[in-house]
């Protein structure tokens, strides 16, 4: 889930608040290692990820990557604008 059921219910079944990832990408998007920008590209917060060298190599190859999106349902800005804010309140 782009914004997780613990901070909104009410989206929690909506298509639009969901992207398909890894299970490395998901881990790192839920950290907030990984966001998804508006236009859909990843962009990784390496202050976050630290001095972790075989993170850093794994994650390397996602940075400035585009995700494919489906034609139906693509996920909501408002819900990546809202998962971007919550990461900072994290920092």
């Amino acid at each position: 889930h782009i914004v997780p059921w613990s901070v909104d219910q009410s989206i929690r079944l909506d298509p639009s608040n969901g992207i398909c990832l890894s299970l490395l990408v998901d881990r790192a998007f839920e950290k907030g290692y990984l966001m998804v920008l508006d236009d859909f590209t990843i962009s990784i917060d390496w202050e976050k990820v630290g001095s972790d060298g075989a993170l850093r190599d794994q994650l390397l190859r996602y940075d400035k990557c585009t995700l494919a999106v489906p034609k139906g349902h693509f996920p909501k800005l408002d819900y990546l604008q809202r998962r971007r804010a919550l990461a900072t309140l994290t920092e």
